[in-house]
């Protein structure tokens, strides 16, 4: 349909909690049935705007509107727990950047790397590349950039 906009806004499945933000999802019939019994909701197995995947597709706002209901009177940690006993596919959303910074897959993995540079004042942190390779160094691109940008400061205009 020429009238139907491709780039559509389509909600994620990022959820509000007591205390922060999870992301969940049920794409398989078996997560959908562990997203029920965890949030303790089985008669959403009968309910017919949720009986099948077609169904629950075209009822996505208000199937998420409902997850959020009950999410929201749940930590962060908690909704975690349940969902992770029913096997349902869960994450913590990392907001504000300090939960990020010291989330323990990310340290585990050392995905941030600090080192100091001449034209930096500050010693600088970011993310390492994703390959690890022992002859490399994380901040070999910011690097190169800031003496780009140094160069180019420092020319006549």
């Amino acid at each position: 349909d020429p009238d139907v906009n491709p780039h559509e806004y389509v909600r994620d499945m990022v959820f509000r909690t007591k205390d922060g933000y999870i992301t969940c999802g049920a794409v398989q019939q078996k997560e959908w049935e562990g997203l029920c019994a965890a949030l303790d909701k089985p008669e959403w197995l009968t309910d017919e705007r949720f009986a099948t995947a077609a169904a629950r597709n075209e009822n996505r706002d208000e199937r998420l509107r409902l997850t959020e209901e009950i999410l929201m009177t749940m930590t962060a940690a908690e909704a975690t727990e349940k969902l992770n006993a029913q096997q349902v596919p869960n994450g913590p959303v990392h907001h504000p950047r300090g939960k990020v910074v010291s989330d323990p897959q990310v340290l585990h993995n050392d995905l941030l790397v600090n080192y100091r540079h001449d034209a930096a004042p500050l010693t600088l942190r970011q993310p390492r590349p994703a390959a690890k390779f022992p002859e490399t160094t994380g901040g070999a691109w910011l690097v190169r950039r800031l003496h780009r940008s140094a160069h180019i400061r420092s020319q006549p205009r």
